[in-house]
């Protein structure tokens, strides 16, 4: 990256960091980190944002918005040993390294080549944000809804675990007992692991003893 672009890239990171903290007060939204979030009816919504830059000199902010049921990490510490979670303050949900992962709806994205409109765009990316999940929510309604549609989609990050949490929430405890399976004889466990075990052992023995489906 060219000297000035990388004075460009360090001063839009300084003006979105300020302008965030200032626009989750003003938007009702909690933030940690590089996450805004708050619970919106039975849902956890998160907007994770960042600055980047490519290696042809494009600076650009972005967020991603995620969404998850809120009782989706009640569930995922149930699973994995891990309730005494559910009473940490909501942060953890955001932040935290063992929770149940979300279900990315959109990314926003503004290419920047100066500062002349960057705290426009950065309110511009927040309101875009608020906007995405306020729309999934009002379409998808509620959690057994959500459920369904997940189970219907392909080829996105985190893409069999959710699918494990939403056959378990919804009592098809067959299938994420099968998919656990599957992947365990491929010699994956999951990428998150309590003491010993991955998280797919842990739903493998969730499905079979608690729910006694053996």
């Amino acid at each position: 990256m060219k000297k000035e672009r990388k004075a460009l890239f360090k001063e839009i990171e300084k003006i979105q960091e300020k302008s965030m903290r200032e626009l989750s007060k003003e938007f009702g939204l909690k933030k940690r980190s590089i996450c805004l979030f708050k619970k919106e009816g039975d849902f956890f919504v998160e907007g994770v944002y960042s600055t980047h830059h490519t290696e042809d000199d494009v600076i650009s902010i972005n967020i991603s918005c995620n969404i998850k049921p809120y009782s989706y990490d009640d569930l995922f510490w149930e699973i994995f040993d891990m309730e005494g979670n559910a009473k940490a303050p909501m942060s953890l949900r955001a932040v935290g390294a063992f929770v149940a992962p979300r279900y990315r709806i959109k990314e926003i994205n503004i290419v920047e080549n100066s500062l002349v409109n960057i705290e426009d765009d950065i309110r511009q990316t927040v309101v875009g944000f608020i906007d995405t999940y306020e729309t999934f929510i009002k379409s998808i309604e509620k959690v057994d809804n959500f459920n369904k549609f997940i189970l219907q989609q392909s080829d996105f990050l985190y893409e069999e675990l959710i699918k494990m949490l939403a056959n378990i929430q919804t009592g098809n405890y067959i299938n994420a007992l099968n998919s656990a399976t599957e992947l365990i004889s491929k010699g994956k466990t999951g990428y998150l692991k309590n003491g010993n075990k991955g998280i797919y052992e842990y739903i493998v023995e969730y499905c079979e003893k608690k729910h006694n489906i053996y």
